[in-house]
C-alpha cells in the first residue's frame, strides 16, 4: 500500500511555493478566508488524479504585459509528495527504505505527468536504456567506445555494456517518469467540498461514484455495453436505495427522498438527481432546502461512505478523504457527530484525511503537530506549523506540555501574547483580577497564561513560543529574584533561555498576595471563611503576619487554624479575595500597571 505522508505545492493560485503540508489522520487546515485552504485540498486532489486545474488556477505573478489583457502566470502547477511504500513495492523498486518522492505537474502547453525522484546516472544518455531501440543502443556504445556483449544482432548484447557503465559511473538524484506500478497504486481521493453551498446532489454523486468505482473494479461485466450499463444501473439503484434509507433514518422529518442515478459506461458515472418530499409537497430538488438541512443530509451521506469503505476489504490502494469546511451550518449536536465520524474514518487502515475548517471544535481535537495554519502574505500563502520543523521527540514533548497546561491548539495558533505565571494561584486569580482592572477578559485582550507549576517543561515551552515569534512575558513574585530550587521562573533560568529583563514583571514586596491591603484580606476572610468561634476577623489578627517572609503561607496557617471553612489549597485564598473586588481602583496599582503593559504588548500584534 502507498500512503501520502506530506506534499508541497507550486504555482497553484495563492500557493506559489509552499512548505510541506503533512497528511495525517487527520490533518487540520485552518486560517483566514482566502488563505488557501481550499486550494490546498485541490492540490492534493490534483496529485491523486481527482481534479485538474484550469488556466485561471495558475498563480498570478504580475500584471499583463503591454498589449495583453491576461496577467503573467506561473508556467506550471506542481504538487510534490513524500510517499511511504510497503516492503514488496520497495523491493520491486530496489529501494532500501520505504519512502519515495513523486511529483505531478501540468503546464499550459503539456498534459499532466507523474515523475519519480530517483538515483540516476549523471549522464542523461545512460537513462531509460531499456526503452531505446537497438540502433540507438549501437550509436550509444559507439559514443562510449563499448563493444557488444554477445551477438551484434541482439538488443541485449548492446544493452548490457551500457547498463554496466550506468551502474558503475557517477550518479545523481533527478526526476524520471514514474513507473506505472506506483501511479496505479496511489490512494483513491474522495473530496467533499461545501465552501459555497452544501450541494447535497454533488455529495450524493461523489458518494455513489465510490460505489461505481468499486463495482467497476470488482465485477466482471463481460456482456455488450448496454447490458453492462443495465447491470451497473441496477447496482447503483440498489446502493441509492440504501443511501435513501440511511438519509431517511438520520433525517426523519423528510417524508420521502428519491435518488435516480444515470449511467453511461463510456463516460463513467455521469450524473444524479436528488428529490425529496416534506408533508404534502413532493418531488422538490433537495438544493431548495435550507443550508442547515442540506448539511445534515451531507453528514448522512458521509456516514454512508464510511460504511461503504468499511465493508470493502483493505486492498492495495489506500484512501485520502478531503473535507472542505464540513461543519458549516451544522448545529452543535451534529458537529459532535461529525467529529465522531472523522475519528471513525481515520481509524480505518490505509485512510488519511485532511480537513479545512474554522471550527475550534475540530482544531482542538487533534495534536498540535497535526494543525496547519495558512495565512496570506503579499497575496501568497504561507504554511505555518507551530511544531513543524522540530525533531519528533521534541514535538511530542512540547505537545504533551501544552496539553498538560491546558493550552488549546486554537490558543497556540491565534493568541497574540503568552504570559508565564508561577502556579495555580496566579493562573486562577489573574483572569479575575484582570477583568476587574481592565473591564475585559484575558482572552479578549489576546493574552494566554502559561502556568509554571514548578515544571521545567513550562519554561522550555515559553522558550519555544518565543523562538517561534510569539510575544512572551512573565509575571512572577519578587522573591523569585533570590532564586530557590523550586522556583519555575527564577531569574537565572529566564536569563539562560534569553528572556530580556523588560519582559519580566516582578510583583509584590515578596509575592503577589502581599500587594493587597490587610483590610481587603479581612473583608474576604469574613465573607468566605467565618471564624469557628463566631468572632469577626480583624486587622489586628493579620497585622503580625503581614511582614512575614512568606505572607501567603502565614495567612494560610492563620485562616486554616481559625475557620473550618477555609480552603485546603493555597490558591483558593487569592481567588476568593479577587471575587470580592468590584472597582478597578481596588486592584493594587502595581498589578494594574502590569496588566496595562501586557495589553500594550498584545496589541502590538
Amino acid at each position: 500500500m502507498i500512503e501520502v505522508e506530506a506534499y508541497r505545492v507550486e504555482g497553484l493560485r495563492a500557493l506559489l511555493d509552499t512548505e510541506p503540508i503533512p497528511l495525517r489522520a487527520p490533518t487540520i487546515l485552518t486560517g483566514g478566508n482566502d488563505g488557501g485552504k481550499s486550494t490546498a485540498l485541490h492540490a492534493l486532489a490534483f496529485f491523486l488524479g481527482a481534479w485538474k486545474p484550469s488556466i485561471d488556477d495558475y498563480t498570478v505573478l504580475g500584471p499583463p504585459e503591454e498589449g495583453s489583457t491576461e496577467p503573467i502566470r506561473s508556467e506550471r502547477v506542481v504538487v510534490t509528495a513524500d510517499l511511504s511504500i510497503d516492503a514488496d513495492l520497495a523491493k520491486t523498486l530496489a529501494r532500501k527504505d520505504g519512502s519515495i518522492r513523486v511529483r505531478r505537474s501540468v503546464s499550459q502547453e503539456s498534459p499532466a505527468r507523474y515523475e519519480l525522484l530517483d538515483d540516476l546516472p549523471a549522464d542523461k544518455r545512460l537513462r531509460s536504456l531499456e526503452s531505446e531501440k537497438i540502433n540507438d543502443l549501437r550509436t550509444l556504445c559507439g559514443e562510449f567506445g563499448l563493444e557488444p556483449d554477445g551477438k551484434k544482432s541482439s538488443k541485449e548484447a548492446w544493452l548490457r555494456p551500457l547498463q554496466e557503465l550506468a551502474a558503475s559511473g557517477d550518479r545523481t538524484e533527478d526526476w524520471t517518469p514514474c513507473p506505472a506500478e506506483i501511479v496505479d497504486r496511489l490512494p483513491k481521493c474522495l473530496v467533499f467540498s461545501s465552501t459555497e453551498e452544501p450541494a447535497p446532489a454533488g455529495q450524493v454523486k461523489r458518494a455513489l461514484k465510490v460505489a461505481y468505482e468499486q463495482a467497476i473494479e470488482k465485477e466482471d461485466y463481460t456482456g455488450p455495453l448496454r447490458d453492462a450499463e443495465k447491470l451497473l444501473r441496477q447496482r447503483l439503484e440498489a446502493e441509492a436505495e440504501a443511501l435513501c434509507q440511511h438519509i431517511g433514518e438520520r433525517c426523519p422529518e423528510l417524508s420521502q427522498i428519491s435518488i435516480e442515478p444515470h449511467v453511461a459506461l463510456s463516460e463513467g458515472f455521469s450524473s444524479v438527481e436528488v428529490r425529496t418530499s416534506r408533508g404534502s409537497i413532493t418531488g422538490i430538488p433537495l438544493e431548495r432546502s435550507g443550508a442547515g438541512r442540506q448539511r445534515q443530509v451531507n453528514l448522512a451521506i458521509w456516514e454512508w461512505v464510511e460504511e461503504l469503505l468499511e465493508a470493502t476489504p483493505n486492498g492495495e490502494r489506500g484512501v485520502v478523504i478531503a473535507y472542505d469546511e464540513p461543519d458549516t451550518h451544522l448545529d452543535y449536536g451534529h458537529q459532535r457527530e461529525l467529529v465522531t465520524l472523522i475519528q471513525t474514518q481515520c481509524e480505518r487502515v490505509g485512510t488519511r484525511m485532511i480537513v479545512a475548517t474554522h471550527s475550534l471544535n475540530l482544531i482542538d481535537r487533534v495534536s498540535i503537530n497535526d494543525v496547519v495554519h495558512l495565512r496570506l502574505v503579499d497575496d501568497h500563502t504561507q504554511i505555518v506549523r507551530l511544531l513543524g520543523d522540530r525533531h519528533d521527540e521534541t514535538q511530542r514533548h512540547l505537545a504533551d506540555v501544552s496539553a498538560a497546561m491546558g493550552l488549546r491548539n486554537s490558543v497556540l495558533l491565534h493568541e497574540r501574547c503568552f504570559v508565564g505565571v508561577e502556579g495555580p494561584t496566579e493562573t486562577q486569580a489573574f483572569p479575575l483580577l484582570f477583568m476587574v482592572a481592565t473591564g475585559m477578559s484575558l482572552q479578549s485582550a489576546g493574552i494566554a497564561l502559561i502556568a509554571g507549576n514548578s515544571n521545567e517543561g513550562a519554561l522550555r515551552f515559553a522558550q519555544f513560543l518565543r523562538e517561534n515569534d510569539r510575544k512572551v512575558a512573565f509575571v512572577v513574585d519578587r522573591d523569585s529574584i533570590k532564586g530557590g530550587s523550586r522556583r519555575s521562573f527564577r531569574k537565572d533560568k529566564l536569563d539562560e533561555i534569553g528572556i530580556p529583563d523588560q519582559a519580566v514583571h516582578y510583583v509584590g514586596t515578596q509575592e503577589v498576595e502581599d500587594l493587597f491591603s490587610l483590610e481587603q484580606w479581612v473583608s474576604a476572610a469574613n465573607l468566605h471563611w467565618p471564624r469557628d468561634d463566631t468572632a469577626q476577623w480583624c486587622v489586628d489578627h493579620l497585622a503580625p503576619i503581614h511582614l512575614a517572609s512568606k505572607f501567603s503561607g502565614a495567612l494560610y496557617n492563620l485562616i486554616r487554624g481559625g475557620s473550618s471553612q477555609a480552603p485546603v489549597r493555597k490558591q483558593g485564598y487569592l481567588v476568593a479575595l479577587a471575587e470580592t473586588l468590584r472597582e478597578p481602583g481596588e486592584v493594587p496599582e502595581e498589578l494594574r500597571t502590569v496588566f496595562t503593559n501586557l495589553m500594550e504588548l498584545a496589541a502590538e500584534g
